[in-house]
């Protein structure tokens, strides 16, 4: 074996599904369409004005991206089954298709809880909660025996896709220094990481800490999304642990304080101004972002900037209700920030490296 080689402590049965390409929705050097087309973005500049930018992959990037995707699969059944449905793949594209610019993005598909299930359509059983995670393991080690070499990675999840790999992380990296040697950093969104209150490090993780510097890696970073004028009500889902503080680090200024978010939105995400033709629309200097305490609450505190040009949008729109917040943009209100974010953890990663 390769000594580059490193897997998972936990060996699975299912890892021999992943040598199927089609239960990848992005594999590189294979098909990687979902996360490298589809993404050109309009620009809507603060007076107006307007750009198209086109979307660029990297040509040779220098480390890897693993994303698991957040609950979005329309099956009837508890379970997602392994046909991706336009859900799964318009989710990796818009989740994770912009961090292409910077890494080689791996995305599989993995048989989560569904939509129905969320919903209440159905039931799910105890082996049934717990296949989407064994599948992710599977996948991320076939991914790391067979396509890693040695190669710095970061880990990408919203929502249950965070849920997972926070647990994977938990179980088989966090006490694993050889494997923490290997993360970059992992991008946890929608999802709430425990930390003393206080401090960046213990609680979920016992030796991965928070991101708090641009130039940090082995690092962890993860928020949940509510507007300035709707703080989580008291049953909200997001932003709060059974002990300490969930962590809040955002992308846009992870040592604190308010700052300007970098977004790229789908138009049907906004409210107001023009119409565009492409897939999404860019907006600098649209929204800014502050990590806030509130009670037993923490989370990333989203307002819009005054003063915009009539041409612009005025607002997001992705409420779903009080309790959750602006959950379905968690990732959209900071791509650019995000991708920026894990370009410069891994310049700092091969600096040292």
């Amino acid at each position: 074996m390769n000594a580059d080689v490193i897997s998972l402590k936990v060996t699975s049965d299912r890892e021999h599904l992943y040598e199927d390409d089609t239960k990848w929705l992005c594999l590189p050097g294979k098909d990687d369409t979902l996360c490298t087309t589809g993404l050109d973005a309009t620009t809507i500049n603060p007076d107006g004005t307007t750009a198209v930018e086109k979307h660029v992959p990297a040509t040779d990037p220098g480390f890897d991206c693993f994303y698991v995707y957040p609950t979005v699969s329309n099956d009837m059944t508890a379970t997602a089954d392994w046909n991706a449905g336009p859900e799964e793949k318009d989710c990796v594209t818009a989740q994770a298709g912009r961090y292409s610019r910077v890494c080689r993005v791996f995305a599989p598909l993995y048989r989560q809880i569904t939509l129905t299930a969320l919903n209440g359509g159905v039931t799910p059983s105890a082996d049934d909660r717990t296949l989407g995670y064994q599948d992710v393991i599977a996948a991320l080690n076939h991914y790391l025996t067979n396509y890693n070499q040695g190669r710095g990675f970061v880990l990408i999840g919203h929502s249950q896709g965070s849920g997972v790999l926070q647990s994977l992380m938990a179980q088989e990296i966090d006490g694993r220094p050889e494997l923490r040697a290997r993360m970059i950093s992992a991008h946890l969104l929608g999802t709430a990481v425990a930390v003393p209150d206080g401090q960046d490090v213990g609680g979920t993780f016992k030796n991965i800490p928070v991101c708090r510097k641009n130039d940090q890696f082995g690092c962890v970073l993860a928020y949940s999304t509510f507007r300035d004028s709707s703080p989580p009500p008291s049953n909200s889902k997001f932003g709060k642990v059974a002990m300490g503080r969930a962590v809040c680090a955002n992308p846009a200024a992870l040592g604190g304080g308010k700052a300007t978010l970098d977004p790229y939105l789908k138009p049907t995400q906004v409210k107001g101004g023009m119409r565009v033709t492409t897939p999404f629309v860019h907006l600098p200097d649209f929204l800014q972002g502050q990590c806030v305490d509130m009670g037993d609450y923490t989370y990333l505190e989203l307002s819009i900037l005054p003063g915009m040009n009539a041409a612009r949008p005025t607002d997001v729109s992705a409420d779903i209700g009080a309790d959750w917040g602006l959950h379905l943009i968690d990732v959209h209100i900071a791509m650019g920030n995000l991708v920026d974010l894990a370009g410069m953890q891994a310049a700092a990663f091969a600096a040292q490296h």
